[in-house]
């Protein structure tokens, strides 16, 4: 909602207001706004149980989930990326915090990238 757009955006600001420009910080806020109007995700959240920044061990790696969203019969893992540039990367990723998760649940684990693009939103279902 915006109430969280807004707290986020102040803490992205008093981390990255000294390496980042106003044009750069309003550009980030924007694309937060296109992504909680974005009616698809949304609706890819609603009824979940929200679990931010969520970190994770797996091959004696330390990786971090963006957005882990547990519901009573699945878990959906959703990555932000801000450009589509290496999308097969992308997809590797999550297919990555995919594997891992489905070895410690026993319920069906989904993953999107959900990219966050100056003109809106693009949420792409990893297969």
């Amino acid at each position: 909602d915006q109430e969280a757009l807004q707290r986020a955006f102040v803490a992205l600001q008093n981390r990255y207001a000294p390496i980042l420009d106003e044009a750069t910080l309003h550009a980030l806020y924007q694309r937060g706004e296109h992504l909680i109007a974005d009616t698809a995700f949304m609706a890819l959240v609603d009824g979940a149980r929200v679990h931010k920044e969520q970190p994770l061990m797996y091959q004696k790696e330390r990786k971090q989930i963006d957005l882990l969203l547990e519901f009573e019969d699945k878990m959906v893992i959703v990555d932000y990326k801000s450009s589509q540039k290496d999308a097969s990367k992308h997809h590797a990723q999550v297919k990555l915090y995919q594997e891992a998760l489905t070895q410690m649940y026993a319920i069906p684990i989904e993953a999107y990238i959900c990219y966050l693009l100056p003109n809106g939103v693009e949420l792409v279902k990893s297969l």
